[in-house]
């Protein structure tokens, strides 16, 4: 499911948000997979996955308890795959309250 692909840029400077945005989901792949994957950076708040149909939207917002969790992600995940889809990392915006905690 999950392949490392080669680093085009190293992020600059630390993030100072524990909410991050991951685009280009395969629209199969299940919150579940989605906490698995990213609960073994620290410790998540909250996922807001939206769906429609039965399937994801094609993103996500993964939010931590601390900003360390979220660099520790950003880093290593910076350029990941999902099921061969490259997923695309952001800073998220912090606010939104709903979502499944893991």
């Amino acid at each position: 499911m999950l392949q490392k692909v080669p680093q085009k840029k190293k992020p600059v400077g630390r993030m100072v948000s524990t909410q991050l945005f991951v685009g280009g989901i395969p629209n199969d792949v299940t919150q579940d997979e989605i906490v698995k994957l990213f609960s073994g950076y620290g410790k998540l708040k909250k996922l807001v996955m939206p769906m429609e149909k039965g399937r994801n939207r094609g993103f996500a917002f993964v939010t931590y308890e601390s900003c360390d969790s979220a660099n520790a992600v950003f880093d290593d995940l910076k350029n990941v795959r999902i099921r061969a889809k490259e997923v695309d990392l952001k800073v998220g915006r912090q606010g939104n309250e709903q979502g499944k905690t893991g």
